[in-house]
């Protein structure tokens, strides 16, 4: 598979030579220097793995760890000179999914890499969220069908990516970002009104009083969640 992968590492001579290897195998890779540049090119690029050294300038790579497992889970690679175990068992236990330490091989590091982008596709592959039927709406993800009280609802591609990744997180809170990526890709990634837009279309053709949302809830300044649950015959009216 071809995949996005962002390194974090202040050496521009490390970056050309794994850089030419990723695109070598595959890939596409884009390099930042530092932490503050990683953080934001993540946030733009949504990258699929991201390899991060851990001595940067300004804010090392122990903190921007931390930063990067508070907004997403994107598998990280570490790829650093601090190779004793108390350093390795420190990434893994920050949130790092892997750490190799310099000098390295770098077959091993391609190794690796696939590794990790497999597994992160296995695990997208299993959480496709569960069959729904509450009397009212009913959703078949393998079928990528909606229907209301039996009847068909006919839904444009980025509604259904957009419902069933409500669906897939029933009863939590899913950011704004997470949802725009998701219907959009970068496109949309700082277009809130576009968003708005799609809930707003969604609800009009799932919900019984799209003026008073049952399934698609606002949680401001956070995000969106689907609170479905059963409703009345009176709600259904």
């Amino acid at each position: 598979m071809t995949a996005r992968i962002l390194l974090i590492d202040d050496d521009p001579y490390l970056c050309q030579i794994v850089s030419m290897a990723l695109q070598r195998s595959g890939h596409e890779s884009q390099c930042a220097p530092g932490a503050l540049p990683g953080l934001r090119m993540l946030y733009d690029l949504r990258p699929d793995l991201v390899i991060l050294d851990i001595m940067l300038p300004g804010m090392d790579g122990w903190e921007t760890l931390q930063r990067i497992r508070e907004i997403t889970d994107v598998p990280v690679l570490v790829l650093s000179a601090k190779g004793r175990l108390a350093d390795r068992l420190r990434g893994l236990s920050t949130g790092a999914d892997d750490y190799l330490a310099k000098p390295f091989n770098l077959d091993e590091l391609l190794l690796r890499v696939a590794a990790l982008l497999h597994r992160a596709e296995r695990a997208r592959a299993s959480d496709r969220p569960a069959p729904y039927f509450d009397g009212y709406l009913q959703a078949d993800p393998e079928g990528a069908a909606v229907s209301i009280s039996g009847r068909p609802v006919q839904l444009t591609v980025q509604e259904y990516r957009l419902f069933f990744a409500l669906l897939r997180r029933r009863g939590q809170v899913v950011p704004s970002a997470e949802l725009l990526q998701c219907i959009g890709g970068e496109a949309y990634a700082l277009d809130e009104h576009c968003l708005k837009s799609y809930i707003y279309r969604l609800r009009k053709k799932i919900e019984p009083d799209p003026a008073h949302p049952h399934y698609i809830e606002t949680k401001k300044g956070l995000g969106y969640r689907f609170g479905g649950k059963l409703l009345t015959s009176q709600e259904v009216r």
